[in-house]
């Protein structure tokens, strides 16, 4: 065994380690980090498709089960090869807990934490209206003091603007984006508000290049420059309202997770329905978020956090 009480095990992306991260740190666990990499053809196999999972693994040896840990969280359907693999060698010596829904029966884990809008079921099976996410109060707090500008030179009320990009879900366009830009200077405008707008890696340069274009005469709305430190985690804790392109289910989440008021624009569909979609919709229907409009609609500024709740939960489950 380990100095480590727990490996956390993802692909290599951002999103899924920080749901594994921020779970491991809720529950208060010292933990090791592990990307997995698969072999030819596994890294092709659709989800629920998890044949022979130690021939799948390329780097085996970066989590032999001699060396592991009582616990193990994985995230990501890649990493539902190592959490199969860890069981069958160590059975009840391994605690396994996977995050998302591993289209595979969940008596493969010992416990499996899934979004609410996720249809497996099972009495090992936890569900979240929002994504666990390595976000909280002390995390963004930290960021804050520790960043360079501490926007006092913006106005109040202050709003963060965070563009996703491209994906199955949603058409990224610019026509969309166009309307979804006008629709944040007429906020601004009224309510006499500054706007911050940041990009993630999924942004197209196409996109980035408009909202340039777009507010560069706007006296009330900023487009950070990339060269510059990422503010994002220092203005989830200094901002008033999170605004968000609806393509990311981790975005909606963390801005949640920030006690923070959050709203979306709704880009054109790409599916007549889809569980990203019903996330959404159950979200807007309960009052948990809502759209850019002005004027904007009265949300609840706090939201419990579903990451500690989880880590409790599984905490009293293995005592």
């Amino acid at each position: 065994m380990t100095k480590h009480q727990a490996w956390i095990i993802t692909e290599n992306a951002a999103g899924m380690y920080n749901q594994a991260k921020g779970l491991a740190e809720a529950m208060q666990l010292p933990y090791q980090q592990i990307y997995i990499t698969l072999r030819k053809p596994w890294d092709y196999f659709p989800s629920g498709f998890y044949p022979l999972p130690q021939l799948a693994i390329r780097n085996l040896e970066t989590m032999l089960p001699s060396q592991c840990p009582k616990i193990v969280i994985t995230s990501g359907k890649r990493s539902v090869y190592a959490s199969l693999m860890l069981k069958s060698k160590l059975g009840k010596n391994v605690t396994t807990i996977h995050i998302q829904d591993p289209k595979i029966s969940p008596e493969h884990f010992d416990f499996v934490i899934a979004p609410q809008h996720d249809p497996i079921q099972g009495s090992n099976v936890y569900k979240t209206q929002f994504a666990v996410n390595h976000i909280n109060q002390s995390l963004i707090t930290h960021a804050a003091s520790e960043f360079p500008d501490d926007f006092s030179s913006y106005q109040r009320p202050l709003i963060m603007v965070v563009l996703g990009g491209t994906n199955r879900h949603f058409h990224f366009d610019n026509d969309s984006i166009s309307q979804m830009n006008n629709q944040i200077k007429n906020v601004c405008h009224s309510m006499n508000a500054n706007a911050i707008v940041l990009f993630s890696r999924r942004t197209p340069s196409a996109i980035k290049k408009l909202c340039v274009s777009s507010f560069s005469s706007d006296p009330l709305i900023t487009v950070w420059d990339e060269s510059k430190p990422n503010p994002y985690l220092a203005l989830l804790n200094r901002c008033d309202y999170v605004f968000l392109t609806c393509d990311s289910y981790s975005m909606i989440s963390e801005a949640a997770s920030a006690q923070k008021r959050t709203y979306i624009y709704r880009l054109p569909s790409k599916k007549s329905n889809s569980r990203l979609q019903s996330f959404i919709q159950n979200s807007l229907d309960q009052n948990l978020i809502s759209t850019i409009q002005y004027p904007l609609p009265d949300l609840p500024q706090t939201h419990c956090s579903e990451t500690d709740k989880i880590a409790q939960i599984l905490l009293t489950k293995l005592t």
